[in-house]
This record gives C-alpha cells, sequence and structure tokens, in this order.
C-alpha cells in the first residue's frame, strides 16, 4: 500500500499464499534476532501457515516464489478432527516450533538458510505432558549434552566430554491448562 500521494492509497502487491480466500495462520519472516552485524539481511526469506499452520509454505520475499511446502496430516486411524498447531520462531530463525493443541505434540523444524534459499530440513516430533496453549522460544541450538540431562542455556560443563553427544536443544516457556 502507498499512501505518500494525495488520495486514496493504492494496492502494490496482492498476494495470496495458499491460494484464493485461504486464511493465514501465521506469517514468520525468517530473521536472525541475535546477529548485531550491519551485513544482516532482514525479510528475504518468509514462512506462511494456513489451516491453523497444518500447511506450512517457505517464501523467497525478493521473487515471492514458494520455495518449499509442508503439509501435516493426523493418521487416518485416529480423530478426524483437524490439526490446530501454534507456530514460533526461535530467536535465530534456525527453529521453527509447532504445538499439536489437541494431541500433545510438539514439532521441532530445522531451518536452512543460504544467499539463494531457505528450506526446511529436518522435523522431529516430541510429546508434551499437556496441552500448550502458548509458548515462546527463548534460545535453541546444537549443543554437546548427555542423555536424560536437562540443560540449561548457560551450561559449560566440560567433564565427561566423552559420554556427550551433540544434540538439538530448545529451551521454551510454555502455558498450559494443567494446576
Amino acid at each position: 500500500m502507498d499512501s505518500h500521494e494525495d488520495g486514496p492509497p493504492r494496492c502494490l502487491k496482492t498476494w495470496s499464499p495458499h491460494g484464493p480466500g485461504a486464511p493465514l495462520s501465521s506469517l514468520l519472516w525468517l530473521d536472525d534476532h541475535t546477529s548485531l552485524s550491519p551485513e544482516t539481511t532482514f525479510w528475504k526469506f518468509a514462512i506462511t501457515g494456513s489451516c491453523f499452520n497444518s500447511e506450512l509454505k517457505v517464501w523467497c520475499a525478493s521473487t515471492w516464489t514458494c520455495l518449499q511446502t509442508i503439509k501435516f496430516q493426523r493418521p487416518q486411524t485416529e480423530s478426524s478432527v483437524g490439526l490446530k498447531l501454534k507456530a514460533v520462531l526461535d530467536p535465530t530463525a534456525k527453529f521453527l516450533i509447532l504445538s499439536d493443541i489437541d494431541a500433545m505434540l510438539v514439532y521441532v523444524l530445522n531451518l536452512r538458510q543460504t544467499e539463494e534459499r531457505a528450506l526446511v530440513v529436518s522435523v522431529g516430533g516430541f510429546t508434551s505432558p499437556a496441552c500448550i496453549l502458548s509458548l515462546s522460544c527463548e534460545f535453541s541450538g546444537l549443543r554437546m549434552v548427555k542423555e536424560g540431562v536437562e540443560v540449561s542455556s548457560d551450561s559449560n560443563d566440560e567433564d565427561d566430554s566423552d559420554k556427550k553427544m551433540e544434540r538439538t536443544v530448545v529451551k521454551l516457556f510454555i502455558i498450559h491448562a494443567k494446576s
């Protein structure tokens, strides 16, 4: 929309990322908010979600072309209720976290960006102790951790390094319905 001219604003771009009339559930820009470099580019890639984020599309914002489409579906043996996923990005935009409100599942999608492309390269699924009503990601990334040990954002424990493995660690703040 251009409103610098006199008269009514004019439309600069019409975009229906999931088809005409399909409402968006989310629009997330893949921007690294932890980088303090002046060369950091913003608004280069985006992810849109439709149908309660059960359909995701990765977009190049300079050409407005779809780079990847991912659809989540429940197995046929389970309830016919459609998926309802809440979506949040980590501060580096390297991980997209989706929480399934009804099935008490959390999906972690690993995103990879280059100058030309952004793609979801892996998806992991995890059970949640309760339905997640809201969530926020404090940090995420690869860490050397012991199996079954809780990891904090400031843990730099160097002992027993031969027993540690590199794992993806995501620290979430969640609100759930259980008291």
